[in-house]
């Protein structure tokens, strides 16, 4: 294990063989909410560290995440209490990922994405930089019974650059969602879209 300098390790931490810490990383920090904020608790105390990852300059692993095997979490990057980061995915510098949302194995997430509380993104997938997930569409005025609805991004789709993902929305396996796009309806497997509000460019092949 190689630790940077002014390292800082909060409570119980599990870091496993060959993982990297650069200078100035926070490792089980506990999370700091607004009062009224919904953003789900870390259901462990410990925070955990796969074999072979590597934790960029400045990056923030809040309590209760868990970072696979050999995942990269770039610098400035930030992952929510609770939060899974996949075997090999990769968060470039400045990518946040908020509380209980999950990155599956191998997936990439751009520069400055905002993965929101309680998404779910599968294996393979592609965030581009800069791109949005929602998961409030009332922006602050749910109902107090009320849940999140976050956006689940299927196997090995691709999200462009700068594109935005409404609350509940799911973006099919292999999909592909142009830059600058706004979706705000579920996406069809293998479907392309584009534009504001996002549309079909191409319909996904029949069997």
């Amino acid at each position: 294990m190689s630790v940077g300098v002014g390292v800082t390790i909060h409570g119980a931490a599990s870091i496993g063989a060959g993982v990297v810490i650069g200078d100035y990383a926070v490792i089980g920090k506990p999370p700091v909410s607004a009062r009224a904020s919904r953003a789900p608790a870390a259901t462990s105390a410990t925070t955990e560290i796969a074999d072979d990852a590597t934790v960029g300059a400045r990056a923030v692993i809040h309590a209760g995440a868990r970072i696979g095997h050999g995942a990269v979490i770039g610098d400035r990057a930030s992952v929510g209490a609770g939060a899974v980061i996949g075997a090999n995915a990769v968060l470039a510098p400045g990518a946040a990922v908020g509380a209980g949302a999950a990155v599956g194995a191998r997936a990439q997430v751009g520069s400055h994405a905002w993965v929101t509380n309680l998404t779910t993104i599968e294996d393979d997938a592609v965030v581009g930089p800069g791109v949005v997930t929602m998961n409030d569409e009332t922006a602050g005025r749910l109902p107090a019974a009320a849940e999140l609805t976050a956006p689940t991004l299927r196997r090995a789709c691709r999200i462009g650059a700068a594109a935005v993902i409404g609350p509940g929305t799911e973006i099919g396996a292999d999909a592909r969602i142009d830059a600058g796009a706004l979706v705000a309806r579920t996406v069809a497997p293998g479907a392309r879209v584009t534009g504001v509000p996002a549309r079909p460019v191409s319909a996904p092949a029949s069997d």
